[in-house]
């Protein structure tokens, strides 16, 4: 075994990941490929010990990752968007690219980091941490349009049991606002429980979603 480092920079700091690596796998790998033995075939039925063991491997690797991104956006804020109607994950997720490109074309400065969580009553909703200040109720209206539209419904259906959903900040401590990176990293651990439950209910489907301008180095 060898050890590695990985350095990772992210919003102005460096995170630093250490690994124990076995070094026969390449070895093995490079011994079957000189004596010509045929390549491994992984699209056959799996061992349900190794997928699980992808599995958890998968949700590691996204929560880290989750935790890098909120950083890097700065979020610090958390947010809720429900649904009154019984959406899929494909309608959801027009609803929310609609209300994502209203956000970056008028807040230039709009970054977030979201995961869809589904509730044992099948209905689907979104956590998003965002940074900045969003007034509640202006998200409120424009998630509402948002909805109607992907619905096919009129604009004016918004009230009462019309609504076709809602934004609500989570009775979390991560509600609360922090500066810089203390703040990211409480926001990343609430979106990343849900990233892992994501992950083990369906292997092979988006975990989370994030502003297309942050980027890791």
């Amino acid at each position: 075994f060898q050890y590695r480092v990985r350095i990772q920079p992210v919003a102005g700091h460096r995170e630093f990941y250490i690994r124990a690596v076995d070094t026969r796998l390449p070895a093995m790998a490079d011994q079957r490929r000189f004596m010509g033995s045929p390549k491994r075939l992984y699209n056959v039925q799996q061992d349900p010990a190794d997928r699980l063991d992808n599995q958890l491997k998968a949700t590691q690797r996204a929560k880290r990752k989750v935790r890098l991104l909120c950083m890097e956006a700065g979020v610090d804020r958390m947010f809720t968007f429900t649904t009154r109607a019984l959406l899929d994950r494909d309608l959801l997720l027009k609803a929310w690219d609609r209300f994502r490109r209203v956000m970056e074309a008028n807040w230039k400065e709009f970054r977030y980091v979201a995961t869809i969580e589904p509730h044992k009553s099948g209905q689907l909703h979104i956590h998003a941490g965002m940074s900045g200040f969003h007034n509640i109720n202006h998200l409120r209206k424009l998630w509402h349009s948002c909805l109607n539209r992907a619905l096919g419904r009129s604009q004016t259906l918004v009230h009462g049991s019309d609504s076709p959903g809602n934004v609500n900040i989570p009775k979390t401590r991560s509600r609360t606002r922090y500066a810089g990176v203390k703040g990211a990293t409480a926001i990343a651990g609430y979106i990343a429980k849900y990233v892992g439950k994501e992950l083990t209910e369906d292997f092979n489907r988006k975990k989370y979603l994030h502003t297309k301008n942050v980027k890791l180095n």
